[in-house]
């Protein structure tokens, strides 16, 4: 099976927002936001392909959702003790 374009893409998008999250680790974070300001200015993500990414990487684990306020439907992302150790391990 050949490797297309938009899966490398999605790759790429993948790895470029778990190692934003663990550069700020220490935060949660909206996803607008990390579309916005965090990811390097190459990807050209999208706020919607962002929110998908997370979707994906939430099922490894390797980071979690939250909601803003108590009574607040805005997610906030954070990276999980899982995230961190996979993007040191893969640092190396």
């Amino acid at each position: 099976m050949e490797t297309t374009d938009e899966q490398l893409r999605l790759e790429d998008l993948r790895a470029a927002v778990l190692t934003a999250l663990y550069r700020r680790r220490h935060g949660a974070h909206r996803a607008d936001s990390i579309a916005n300001i965090f990811l390097p200015p190459g990807l050209n993500a999208k706020a919607r392909e962002v929110e998908m990414v997370l979707a994906d990487l939430e099922r490894f684990h390797w980071v979690e959702a939250a909601f803003e306020a108590e009574h607040s439907s805005i997610k906030v992302w954070q990276i999980t003790g899982a995230g961190i150790t996979h993007v040191e391990r893969r640092g190396k």
